[in-house]
C-alpha cells in the first residue's frame, strides 16, 4: 500500500496525505487537478502570461478557489500585494470556508499587528477540528499550515507554552506520512524553542520604516530616447538575446549612457503604475536590464543614478529586482563606484533607506577593498568614521537600524581588522548591534583576530555577458524544467496542497495552491532564514 494513501487519526480527526481524500469536497476533478499542478509550475518559474491564464480559469471553474489561492500568489509574487489582497477578499466573500484564504488574511493581521483579529477569523481556540467541526479528514498541508499561523500568533503574543503545544501537533506526524515535517519542525522550533533568547536579543532592536527620496515626478508617460533600440529592453526578460546587448552597447556613449538613466527614472516615476498592472515579466526586467548594461559601460558618472535607484521605497525595489538586490546589484555598484567611495560614503549616511539597498552599497565596499588592496586602508578608515557617526547620533531613529549596523559588521569582518575591536566595544555597549544577528562581542572578537579568510570573500566580477548567463544556468528560479538536475531539490517527494509560505519580511503568507506530487526547492540565499528573525537567508545564517 502506498504510503501517501494512509491516514493518521489525531484526535477527533483524521490526516491524510492524500489529494482523494479530499478531492470530492473540494470538487477537484482529474481533469482541474492537472491544471493545477500545470499552472502551480508556471508559478514556481515566474511563467509569462500565468496571471492571464488564472483569470480566464477563475473564470471557467468559479467554484474551485484554488485557482484564486494561486493569483493571489501571483501578484504577490510581483510585489503587486494591493491586488493580491483584492483577490484574497474576494475568495473570502465567495468561499468564506477556504481555509487558506483565512490563513492569508491571518498572516495579513499578524503582519499588522492585529493580534485580536487572528482568533476572530481562526477561532478561540486555535484548533483546526474547532474550526471545522464538521469534518473528520483534514490534508497534512491544511494542518501544517494552520498550525504554523497559529505558532506565529502565539508567539507574537508572546504565549509560548500554547506554541509549543502547537509544535508538538506537528512534530508527533508520523514520518511515513509525509517528508516535510522534519523541516517544517526544525524551523518552528527555531522560532519557538528560542523565543525567550530571541527577544532578549531582539528588545533593543530598533528599525525605523525606510524612508524613500524623490528624485523624479510621477508621470505615466514612457520617456523619448535617443536611440530606438533602447525600447527593445522593455520586452524582454533576462533570457534576452545577447546580440540585442550588444547592439545596445555598441551605440555612441554619450547619449546611451543618457537612455539608460533615462529608463532607470521611468521605473522610479512610473511604479505605482506598472505595479498595479497585470505585467509579464518580460515587460518589468526594463530596470534590470539597463543596470547590468550600466555597470557593463563601468562610468563613475552613471553612480547617482543607481544611487537614486537604491533610495526607493523597499516595495519598489523588491518589484523590480527582488533577490538580486543581494546578489547581483553590489557588482553595478562596484563597476561604477569604486572610483566614488565618497559618494557611497554619503548614501550610507544620509537616511535610514531600505536596509538591503544600503547592505548591497556596503556588500560593494568590501568587495573594493578585496579587490583594490591599495583602497582597502580607505574603506577601513570610512568604517572607522561611518561607525563611529552611528555612535554619535545613537539617539537618532532616522539613522538608526541595528539590522543594517549590524550587516556591517558581519560583512566587515571579511576583511579582518582588529584595531575596530575597541569600536564594537562600544556599539555592544550602546545596544546599536544585534547579537543573535552577529553573534556575541567575544564571537566577533576572535574573528577578527583569528578567522580564516576565505577565497569565497571575494567574489567574481564578471562581464555582462557571462552574468546574465550565470543567473540563467545557476539560479534554480530561472532554469527552465529541462534544465533542473537532482541537485536542486530536495530528494524525497512530498504530497503538498496549498502550504503557506512565509516571504522574506517573515510576514506574509503565500498561500500557494501547490501540486499534489512536487519536488521542494532547498532553501535559497534569499529565502526567509528559519531562525524567524525576518532577515534573508543570506543575511542571517547562511552566511
Amino acid at each position: 500500500m502506498d504510503k501517501s494513501s494512509e491516514r493518521f487519526k489525531y484526535f477527533e480527526y483524521e490526516i491524510t496525505g492524500n489529494d482523494r481524500d479530499i478531492d470530492d469536497r473540494e470538487h477537484i476533478t482529474e481533469e482541474i487537478r492537472a491544471i493545477l499542478v500545470k499552472t502551480f509550475e508556471k508559478l514556481q518559474r515566474n511563467k509569462n502570461g500565468v496571471i492571464k491564464e488564472l483569470n480566464e480559469l477563475i473564470e471557467k471553474y468559479p467554484q474551485i478557489p484554488q485557482f484564486k489561492n494561486q493569483l493571489f500568489n501571483a501578484y504577490t509574487q510581483r510585489g503587486n500585494l494591493k491586488m493580491a489582497h483584492e483577490v484574497n477578499a474576494l475568495t473570502l466573500k465567495q468561499h468564506p470556508d477556504y481555509l487558506f484564504a483565512k490563513l492569508n488574511l491571518a498572516a495579513d493581521y499578524l503582519a499588522k499587528e492585529e493580534y485580536e483579529k487572528v482568533p476572530e477569523l481562526l477561532g478561540p481556540m486555535m484548533e483546526i477540528k474547532a474550526l471545522y467541526p464538521d469534518r473528520d479528514i483534514f490534508h497534512l498541508n491544511e494542518v501544517t499550515s494552520f498550525y504554523k499561523i497559529a505558532i506565529h500568533y502565539f508567539l507574537a503574543i508572546e504565549n509560548i507554552k500554547a506554541a509549543e503545544t502547537r509544535l508538538e501537533i506537528l512534530e508527533n506526524l508520523p514520518r511515513d506520512l509525509t517528508t516535510d515535517v522534519s523541516d517544517l519542525a526544525l524551523r518552528v522550533l527555531s522560532v519557538g524553542m528560542a523565543k525567550n533568547w530571541e527577544m532578549e536579543g531582539l528588545k533593543n532592536t530598533r528599525s525605523k520604516q525606510s524612508i524613500t527620496k524623490s528624485v523624479i515626478e510621477p508621470t505615466t508617460q514612457l520617456p523619448v530616447f535617443h536611440h530606438p533600440e533602447i525600447e527593445k529592453l522593455y520586452h524582454y526578460d533576462l533570457w534576452i538575446d545577447h546580440d540585442i546587448l550588444k547592439e545596445i552597447l555598441a551605440l555612441p556613449k554619450e547619449t546611451l549612457l543618457s537612455d539608460l538613466h533615462k529608463i532607470i527614472y521611468d521605473g522610479i516615476a512610473r511604479f505605482d503604475n506598472i505595479a498595479n498592472a497585470e505585467l509579464d515579466d518580460d515587460e518589468i526586467c526594463f530596470p534590470l536590464h539597463a543596470l547590468f548594461l550600466i555597470g557593463e559601460i563601468g562610468d563613475e558618472r552613471s553612480l547617482p543614478v543607481v544611487l537614486d535607484m537604491l533610495r526607493q521605497k523597499p516595495e519598489c525595489l523588491e518589484f523590480y529586482f527582488g533577490d538580486h538586490i543581494t546578489e547581483t546589484i553590489w557588482e553595478i555598484i562596484l563597476k561604477v563606484g569604486f572610483q566614488k567611495i565618497n559618494l557611497l560614503e554619503q548614501f550610507i549616511l544620509e537616511g535610514n533607506y531600505y536596509e538591503y539597498a544600503r547592505s548591497a552599497v556596503t556588500s560593494a565596499m568590501i568587495q573594493i577593498a578585496l579587490h583594490f588592496p591599495d583602497k582597502k586602508e580607505e574603506i577601513i578608515n570610512w568604517y572607522k568614521s561611518s561607525l563611529q557617526f552611528f555612535l554619535e547620533n545613537k539617539d537618532n531613529d532616522s539613522l538608526i537600524d541595528t539590522g543594517f549596523i549590524s550587516s556591517m559588521i558581519s560583512d566587515l569582518v571579511d576583511l579582518r581588522v582588529p584595531e575596530l575591536e575597541s569600536l564594537l566595544e562600544e556599539l555592544y555597549r550602546e545596544n546599536l548591534i544585534e547579537e543573535y544577528y552577529v553573534g556575541t562581542l567575544e564571537d566577533i572578537k576572535h574573528e577578527l583576530r583569528f578567522g580564516m579568510v576565505s577565497p569565497s570573500h571575494k567574489k567574481e566580477i564578471c562581464s555582462i555577458f557571462d552574468r546574465y548567463d550565470y543567473i540563467l544556468t545557476d539560479w534554480v528560479s530561472y532554469k527552465v524544467d529541462d534544465e533542473l538536475d537532482e541537485d536542486d531539490f530536495d530528494d524525497d517527494l512530498e504530497d503538498d496542497l496549498d502550504v503557506g509560505d512565509w516571504d522574506d519580511e517573515g510576514d506574509t503568507v503565500r498561500g500557494v495552491t501547490k501540486p499534489i506530487v512536487r519536488l521542494e526547492p532547498k532553501i535559497g540565499r534569499n529565502d526567509p532564514c528559519s531562525c524567524g528573525s525576518g532577515k534573508k537567508y543570506k543575511k542571517c545564517h547562511g552566511k
